[in-house]
């Protein structure tokens, strides 16, 4: 074999890259994310624009006899598609590998499999949270502003309800500490523009020790006791958990002081986000680096997509602060 591309413990750099040399990975202290939910969330896309109606009202109307109904226009909006590459490359560079371990290099190739999942849960919370700005230029959850192609100036009316074109659902809590009608708040900016299926929670482990103080389970609480503040004061609220009708998930991607509610659905078509992503380069793509022999060295990995929310009234954002409701919103930082 050639001398000056083995490893330091004397393993070949190709049978690395070729077959993983047999080589167990060094251990790896980083923590996966684990939400499940994650795909029942965004509905996946290719690189074309995407058309959709909007329909404020049920086409159907009373007929007398021999009478013709009138004829029902729905209106064509558009997204179009956007894209954004992000590059993965640690310890490739020829020095770096020579004095390395075959074990060393194997965590190295294994990481960023293993930090995919963090980062388009990442991308994805931050479409979700942070305000689109004027003319809705980042697609966005409802915020009083309409991009041109969305054909609109105020959210569509859904059966009885209206909404005026200020309508929006980045919230601010009742409180500095979250408190029950906050959640049911978001459930309501939700479900009153139709949305149905599973909603789901987004919360860190600080929120998650707001919520379980309100279930507090003392002699001098006021609260009722209930099987939910039964179980807070044996087990406390788990990494997934049910309150209020809300499926929750406890993940340290969301930011302190925030919930992210939005409605999970199994058919891709109902899902509140869409997902771009060129066709021919779908997934983690492995480049080689320029050393044809030895394609290891300043080898890199790459993924490409874009993220916009479809259905902008499918989830709310809510900032838990002082200044009660009708305080600004203020756009969290997302790392």
């Amino acid at each position: 074999m050639p001398i000056g591309y083995r490893t330091i413990d004397d393993i070949d750099l190709n049978e690395l890259w070729y077959g993983g040399g047999g080589i167990v990975p060094a251990v790896d202290q980083y923590q996966e994310i684990d939400v499940p939910i994650i795909e029942s969330l965004m509905m996946p896309h290719g690189g074309n624009i995407m058309k959709y109606g909007i329909s404020e009202r049920n086409g159907f109307q009373p007929l007398g006899p021999g009478e013709r109904p009138d004829r029902k226009y729905v209106q064509m909006a558009t997204i179009y598609p956007t894209w954004r590459k992000y590059g993965y490359a640690v310890g490739t560079d020829i020095d770096t590998l020579l004095m390395s371990t075959g074990a060393e290099i194997r965590l190295d190739l294994e990481r960023p499999f293993k930090e995919d999942r963090e980062l388009l849960f990442t991308e994805m919370v931050r479409r979700m949270m942070i305000d689109p700005g004027v003319l809705n230029v980042n697609f966005g959850w409802y915020n009083g502003a309409f991009a041109v192609e969305e054909a609109i100036v105020a959210p569509p009316n859904y059966m009885q309800r209206t909404f005026a074109a200020s309508h929006t659902h980045y919230l601010h809590s009742i409180a500095a500490t979250v408190t029950i009608p906050d959640i049911t708040a978001m459930k309501q900016t939700i479900r009153e523009h139709g949305h149905g299926g599973q909603l789901v929670g987004f919360i860190n482990s600080s929120m998650r020790m707001q919520l379980e103080n309100l279930a507090q389970f003392t002699s001098s609480s006021l609260i009722v006791r209930s099987p939910v503040s039964d179980m807070v004061a044996v087990m406390g609220f788990p990494d997934v958990f049910d309150l209020l009708g809300v499926q929750f998930y406890v993940t340290e991607v969301m930011p302190d002081n925030y919930i992210l509610m939005v409605v999970a659905n199994a058919d891709a078509g109902g899902r509140p986000v869409i997902f771009f992503e060129p066709p021919n380069i779908r997934g983690l793509q492995v480049w080689p680096g320029n050393n044809a022999a030895y394609p290891l060295i300043e080898s890199t990995v790459s993924r490409t997509f874009g993220m916009k929310v479809l259905r902008r009234g499918a989830g709310a954002s809510m900032l838990v602060a002082a200044g009660g409701v009708g305080a600004a919103y203020v756009n969290p930082t997302l790392i």
